[in-house]
């Protein structure tokens, strides 16, 4: 009777725990798609890059976005980002750190550090660093070549692993 106690508990124990991370993954991910973005983030973007429309921008952050569904659903895994322009996006984003940190609190449960991807390859190839090829990472986000106007061209080839 006991054993049959204790083997009762332990699998409504697990049961309640795969049910709030599955809670916990869900608000997570609400979170990171209905974030906005600082006010401001795209001006940057749009200095370096005279010919990125507001829609282009918008198209770039909807990638960025992609990238850390993706990042949130491999289990905080490395994720190759989507294209170079995404990663410019990311860079600018950082630099408002307190909306950063919060974001990234409330989307991950840590911070996430941005490690360069020619860091991760070991500087092999002539792949744009930010892309999937320079990174070697199987993992990859879905979203369509038109989010990423000025992506690697490297990366708009098919990559197989």
């Amino acid at each position: 009777m006991k054993i049959l106690l204790t083997v009762l508990l332990i699998a409504t124990s697990l049961a309640l725990l795969v049910m709030w991370r599955r809670q916990q993954a869900l608000r997570r991910e609400a979170w990171i798609r209905s974030f906005e973005f600082p006010h401001g983030l795209f001006a940057p973007l749009r200095e370096r890059h005279a010919d990125l429309s507001l829609k282009d921008c918008q198209l770039v952050a909807h990638a960025l976005r992609q990238f850390f569904l993706a990042h949130l659903h491999s289990g905080r895994k490395y994720v190759s980002m989507p294209s170079q322009i995404a990663d410019e996006l990311w860079h600018e984003f950082i630099l408002h750190t307190r909306n950063y940190e919060v974001f990234c609190h409330k989307a991950f449960g840590r911070f996430m550090h941005h490690t360069p991807a020619v860091t991760l390859a070991g500087g092999r190839g002539r792949a744009t660093p930010g892309c999937a090829a320079a990174s070697g990472s199987r993992a990859a986000t879905r979203t369509s070549t038109r989010a990423s106007p000025r992506g690697c061209r490297c990366c708009s080839r098919s990559t197989r692993s």
